[in-house]
């Protein structure tokens, strides 16, 4: 039996005080009509509460948007107690109300350690340095220090993180910590006046790590923590957890029963889902360069052009959503019609610079080859093909899905028959963004999911 406060869709808000700059802390709980988190793999979370305002905080206090936020809430689901350091960055839609005794608005907040970092300006030089080791200092002296690193799992400390993977804690910030991948490579780089989180972007695209062939790291937060990682790394963790039956596993079925005795299927069903895409654009595949690319590389060193012609069937070496090599039978076209259609005549072009040398070149005060044409190449195949299978979801609370995370998804065959899957669109797919509503007394996630092909 459940719990007795069990609700899938439920959340108790236990606090959420504001700090100002002075100090004076004023509880808004009693305020608050709703609030929002949004997540991705593309930056930092981002937080907007919904307020009715009728005792005057915004002008009493008054609210400047510089005051800190404490957010704690239970989710009535699975359990899980969540507490947010948040920072006010921006108060807006500012209306009184009919009868003029009070007002609604917008908080927007982010947490205290992004903002943190937003406050500052990274302008630094890095000579013969790999990128894991310049992200580590850029973190060290604009966002939070850093404590000691671990190679472990926290879940089973006999297992190292994948691809050698370090887990910092953060000082500043130590209920969360800092993940990054080591890279392969040596740079000499400026960081031109970008604040820590931009940096981070910059560096993403020169990162590269021979055992990830997508090349394709990312830089992200989540409620839990930090990201510097490759697209390899966050399935090889899914499929770890899945071989210790711990992945999270969701399922479509809209006749599923909704009695609250049978919890798990409360938990874990999936209440609307949208198909945005399946693979099934030829058009998309050529313009985009999902199966066949040219590079242009202009070495300026030694006055050459070197040109190649990149095939998928050939040169991509990926990971599926299931650790698997991927392979060119489970992509939504048929092998016979891309060997036919996407050729070297109609492959989509891009032009690399290159000033480094090659392993074999006389040695020189140059850096050693950063790889250019491959990596572009590769991540435009990978990212290409990763999002062909996309999917907007929508179900009951679940604060613990968040991007990064491997889930595998059970759906029916949209047809006639019964109890048969729809092996093309089932299976484990990545967390690409989320976002949280609390409402009322309860919770609703949405949530976009991609994999890769028809894995």
């Amino acid at each position: 039996m459940p719990e007795p406060d069990y609700n899938p869709s439920g959340y108790e808000l236990f606090r959420a005080d504001v700090t100002s700059h002075a100090g004076v802390v004023t509880n808004f709980r009693d305020i608050i009509t709703a609030f929002e988190i949004s997540q991705s793999l593309e930056g930092s979370y981002l937080g907007v509460i919904s307020v009715l305002d009728n005792v005057n905080q915004l002008e009493g206090l008054p609210l400047r948007a510089e005051e800190k936020l404490d957010l704690q809430f239970k989710m009535r689901d699975t359990g899980d107690l969540i507490e947010l350091k948040a920072q006010i960055w921006k108060i807006d839609s500012i209306t009184p109300s009919k009868t003029s005794n009070g007002v609604t608005y917008l908080m927007h907040f982010m947490s205290r350690t992004s903002y943190k970092g937003s406050l500052k300006r990274v302008r630094k030089s890095f000579k013969n340095k790999s990128v894991n080791q310049i992200v580590e200092s850029i973190w060290e002296d604009y966002v939070s220090s850093l404590g000691e690193a671990s190679y472990q799992d926290d879940n089973n400390r006999s297992r190292t993180l994948s691809y050698a993977t370090q887990k910092y804690t953060m000082n500043d910030d130590n209920e969360r910590s800092l993940y990054i991948q080591p890279s392969e490579g040596v740079l000499d780089v400026i960081i031109p006046n970008m604040i820590p989180e931009d940096a981070m972007k910059f560096l993403k695209k020169r990162a590269m790590n021979t055992d990830t062939p997508s090349h394709t790291f990312r830089f992200f937060e989540t409620i839990y923590n930090y990201y510097f990682v490759s697209d390899e790394f966050l399935i090889k963790e899914g499929i770890e957890l899945a071989n210790n039956n711990e992945q999270k596993e969701l399922f479509y079925a809209p006749n599923a029963s909704n009695l609250p005795t049978e919890p798990v299927q409360q938990v874990n069903r999936i209440d609307k889902l949208t198909i945005n895409s399946r693979g099934t654009d030829s058009g998309s595949a050529m313009l985009g360069g999902a199966y066949s690319i040219k590079t242009i590389e202009i070495d300026i060193v030694k006055g050459v052009v070197n040109r190649k012609w990149w095939n998928y069937a050939t040169d991509a070496k990926f990971l599926d959503m299931s650790g698997q090599q991927a392979s060119i039978e489970r992509l939504p076209h048929s092998s016979a019609y891309i060997t036919e259609t996407f050729t070297e005549e109609n492959a989509k072009t891009f032009v690399v610079l290159k000033d480094t040398q090659q392993p074999a070149d006389r040695p020189s005060s140059l850096r050693s080859d950063a790889n250019n044409a491959e990596i572009v190449a590769m991540r435009n195949f990978y990212n290409r093909h990763l999002s062909e299978t996309s999917l907007a979801i929508t179900l009951k609370g679940r604060i613990d899905l968040v991007p990064g995370v491997i889930i595998n998804l059970k759906i029916p065959a949209f047809s006639s028959a019964e109890n048969t899957e729809d092996n093309r669109l089932a299976g484990n797919y990545l967390i690409k963004s989320t976002t949280h509503t609390f409402k009322g007394d309860s919770v609703s996630t949405m949530m976009n999911i991609v994999k890769f092909g028809w894995s």
